[in-house]
């Protein structure tokens, strides 16, 4: 078991964002005996001391393992702060795909997105993992090299996008949000978004959603100058247009 994402983490004292990347935390392991077996325990504790204002900071992430092999729950707590993520534990399991297997999802991504341009609804019979699939067939038709992060990751990054401007490389942290359309991005995401983007350096971040941005959120955002970019459906609408047509002109 393991840490799937970055602790994202908001002083209480004077709101500053520390994020914390997950290679950096090692869990402590326990185990007690139950009917089927040991109960494995694996506990992460960490304390840090706020940059802007010293403020110390301690939190605990826990996630349980019972049966071995099998994830069971976990939790978390955290005094001087509050987590801006929900910090998760799981399982990796290691699952090989064969070319094949890969290039058969595709007709259903493209699919998706002319049942999306044809009903703009049809968005919210989507998995969250088939509108993340979707937002990276839209960026990879504009020119970007994608990679999707891996399904059990929540938060912080869904994909990372690169792509050579004028010379030089440029790397995009995408996040996507398959919200129902009256669910509205709050500022805690964009900020929380802004945070991982700060720490790995990438040159902008995007949050793609099905649904709409709150002002404070789009206020944010709008003082970060080029380094957020936020995508609601209309714009993910516009976005798709553009890539049938750029699809189409290479014919």
């Amino acid at each position: 078991m393991e840490l799937l994402n970055d602790v994202v983490i908001q002083c209480e004292e004077c709101g500053n964002i520390i994020v914390i990347k997950k290679e950096y935390l090692d869990a402590e392991t326990s185990s007690y005996e139950r009917q089927m077996g040991p109960e494995i325990v694996y506990d992460i504790y960490e304390e840090c001391d706020c940059e802007e204002c010293g403020n110390n900071i301690k939190y605990r992430i826990s996630g349980y393992e019972y049966p071995v092999g099998c994830f069971n729950y976990e939790d978390n707590e955290i005094h001087g702060g509050q987590f801006l993520e929900k910090p998760n534990m799981g399982i990796v399991y290691q699952v090989e795909f064969d070319e094949e297997s890969i290039a058969s999802f595709l007709p259903q991504v493209e699919e998706n997105i002319y049942r999306i341009l044809n009903d703009k609804r049809s968005v919210y019979q989507l998995t969250p993992r088939e509108f993340e699939e979707v937002v990276e067939e839209v960026f990879k038709r504009q020119g970007f090299q994608t990679r999707l992060t891996p399904q059990t990751r929540d938060g912080g990054k869904d994909i990372i996008a690169t792509k050579s401007i004028l010379g030089r490389p440029v790397m995009f942290l995408i996040e996507c949000k398959r919200y129902n359309e009256m669910n509205k991005i709050g500022v805690d995401i964009v900020r929380a978004l802004y945070g991982v983007q700060t720490a790995e350096r990438a040159n902008k971040a995007i949050i793609v959603t099905s649904s709409y941005f709150t002002e404070d959120a789009q206020r944010f955002a709008e003082q970060q100058k080029t380094l957020i970019d936020l995508f609601d459906i209309d714009d993910l609408i516009r976005l798709m247009e553009n890539s049938i047509q750029n699809e189409q002109g290479n014919f």
